[in-house]
């Protein structure tokens, strides 16, 4: 799937995807990043249109990444 900039509120009025939790520490982000990365949600956009979402989920990683004051969740 081609990465469509498609962004959370866009999602709200159907399925919005799952966000880290905001007291998560380094490592919990990190994990939880993976694991949507790893194995890939899909979001109904329309009714009856599901997208899979992996590449919402790795921008989301890659905008983590730099605030990450954990060295070893930095590299998973």
């Amino acid at each position: 799937m081609k990465d469509k900039g498609i962004e959370p509120k866009e999602y709200s009025q159907f399925s919005a995807p799952e966000q880290a939790p905001e007291t998560a520490t380094n490592m919990e982000v990190a994990l939880f990043y993976m694991e949507h990365i790893t194995r890939p949600c899909e979001v109904e956009v329309a009714p009856g249109q599901v997208e899979n979402i992996r590449e919402f989920y790795i921008r989301l990683a890659k905008g983590y990444i730099p605030k990450m004051t954990n060295a070893f969740a930095k590299k998973c």
